[in-house]
């Protein structure tokens, strides 16, 4: 029976490789780790910005409703008439209409961060899926190495009978 001899050589080639090929795993998975948690910041700023814009447009709505408000008043007494009865309706809806609109303008916002929110969240658990898959890739290039350095090793067949 043959037996192969390990050339140190291919030996080093082998192991060489399978380093290189895990150091590239896992700077793939860190990479694409970094880039989750970017996107998860990222998300999570537009949230804020979203915050942010929703004041602003709280304050837009209150200006545009105290400015309709005065507008109304001052055109009822011009002409003469007492804030009572139809007047005052009007006065009422439209201070309705300006809660309505504001009422909106608060769940869309609430909804888009929301939404940002769970992005976020999902960039983060994407990213530890990333690192977790490299490291299943590193795991898998150490068995196989280890299997193609264990196999150098085995007996070749020479086409001698094993069994005389």
């Amino acid at each position: 029976m043959a037996f192969a001899v390990a050339h140190p050589v291919i030996t080093s080639l082998i192991v060489a490789g399978a380093g290189m090929e895990i150091a590239s795993q896992y700077q793939q998975a860190r990479a694409y780790q970094e880039q989750a948690e970017y996107n998860a910041r990222v998300a999570e700023l537009q949230a804020q910005q979203v915050e942010r814009a929703q004041k602003l447009e709280e304050y837009r709505l209150n200006r545009a409703k105290e400015a309709l408000l005065g507008k109304q008043r001052a055109l009822y007494a011009k002409a003469g008439v007492s804030l009572e009865g139809s007047p005052l309706e009007v006065l009422a809806d439209t201070e309705a209409q300006y809660q309505l609109d504001l009422s909106v303008s608060r769940y869309n916002a609430d909804v888009q961060k929301r939404r940002l929110g769970y992005e976020a969240g999902y960039q983060r658990y994407a990213g530890k899926q990333y690192m977790r898959a490299g490291y299943l890739g590193m795991g898998t290039t150490l068995l196989t190495t280890g299997t193609k350095l264990g196999l150098l090793g085995l007996p070749q067949n020479t086409g001698e009978n094993i069994n005389a």
